[in-house]
């Protein structure tokens, strides 16, 4: 069996938040390209509260959902799984401490 990597759940939060601030520093108008929750739950017809649970972590989506929320922000599976596979070890750790962070200043 092949090795699994543990840090699947964290890799896709990050490559999702980084197809986001794609969009958020893009000057489109183009409504495809999402870049807040509330756009992404428009064009998927999800909820926001949906949304936000998946980019948070606190919802593991299925592939279909995942799939969906990738193409309402205007990306392909193939846009999201190259800035997957660029997701170091390093970008996990901080993302982590900002999470225990976070969680500790509340």
């Amino acid at each position: 069996m092949k090795d699994i990597d543990p840090h699947i759940k964290l890799k896709t939060i990050l490559s999702l938040k980084k197809l986001l601030l794609i969009n958020r520093s893009s000057k489109s108008d183009d409504e495809a390209m999402a870049d807040s929750y509330e756009k992404i739950g428009r064009n998927t017809q999800l909820r926001k509260a949906t949304i936000t649970a998946i980019f948070t972590g606190r919802s593991n989506p299925r592939a279909e959902t995942l799939i969906l929320v990738i193409k309402g922000m205007g990306f392909t599976l193939i846009d999201f799984a190259k800035i997957y596979e660029t997701i170091t070890d390093k970008e996990i750790g901080i993302y982590k401490n900002s999470i225990v962070e976070e969680n500790s200043n509340k």
